[in-house]
């Protein structure tokens, strides 16, 4: 990892890793910049968070790895929070569906929490072809690989088992 590259955050809850995020992390990456993922902190699972924190770190291990980003637990989507945990943050990545709300905040607490004077939120459309963790989710409990490789980070069959049997709420 480029240590000199200035931060570039994803926020969200990674229940899975999707194509999507992976246009984020490529997208931070081709601007010269660290994609880092702060994954709001899962102790209580349910229907849209299926999956402990501390389990997906580890099932993204090969992941991060391979795009060489790095994974921060957070308690929330508080920009100030993250600013304290993450300093200099450059840039904040987000699909379409968040870019709103994220301005909101950054328009309103970009200040406190430190970010680089340089900073930008960049949109990434979104389209639910290749990114819905929802319909990723829904794959995974129909057991259908196939709908859950066209939306998976890196579809693999090992992961696909790991996450039907792994916490996944019945």
């Amino acid at each position: 990892m480029n240590t000199a590259a200035k931060p570039a955050i994803i926020i969200g809850r990674f229940q899975p890793l999707t194509k999507g995020h992976l246009k984020l992390i490529l997208e931070a990456k081709r601007k010269g910049l660290e994609p880092v993922l702060c994954m709001i902190d899962t102790k209580k699972t349910d229907e849209r968070k299926p999956w402990d924190s501390r389990f997906l770190m580890d099932l993204y291990a090969e992941p991060m790895k391979k795009l060489r980003f790095r994974i921060v637990l957070v308690k929330s989507a508080d920009i100030v929070e993250i600013g304290k945990t993450i300093p200099g943050i450059r840039a904040w990545f987000c699909g379409t569906d968040r870019y709103k709300d994220y301005q909101r905040m950054v328009d309103k607490y970009g200040k406190e929490a430190g970010l680089d004077p340089e900073f930008e939120l960049v949109e990434i459309s979104r389209s639910d072809e290749d990114i819905s963790a929802t319909k990723c989710r829904e794959a995974i409990t129909k057991d259908d690989f196939a709908t859950f490789s066209k939306l998976y980070i890196y579809p693999d069959r090992k992961v696909f088992e790991l996450l039907k049997t792994n916490h996944m709420v019945k």
